[in-house]
């Protein structure tokens, strides 16, 4: 086997024991933040564990769920038409606009 080869295979090797390690740090990441949502931290504190701002947090982990019998987190996709503005083409109509509007 020539260098370049030996090279080659090497970068490959820790190529994959890399992403083996992000991996296992994802997950871990994903355990903390939904224990610590689960027992009531705030958004603004699992952002500030993070280094995120806590809208990034939110949007990445919100439906994040944790189950403390089994130490289990998991992502859990949201309802259809849950959540969605009930005009998609224009604002919410809120409390306030509606009373400024009479």
């Amino acid at each position: 086997m020539d260098r370049t080869q030996q090279l080659r295979d090497a970068a490959l090797t820790k190529t994959a024991e890399a992403t083996r390690l992000l991996r296992r740090a994802e997950t871990d990441v994903e355990t903390a933040v939904g224990r610590a949502a689960h027992w009531g931290a705030t958004w603004a504190e699992i952002a500030a564990a993070l280094g995120v701002t806590p809208q990034a947090a939110h949007k990445r982990f919100r439906h994040l769920r944790y189950d403390p019998a089994s130490g289990r987190a998991w992502h859990e996709p949201p309802l259809p038409g849950v959540g969605h503005s009930p005009t998609p083409h224009g604002p919410r109509e809120t409390p306030r606009s509606a009373a400024t509007r009479r």
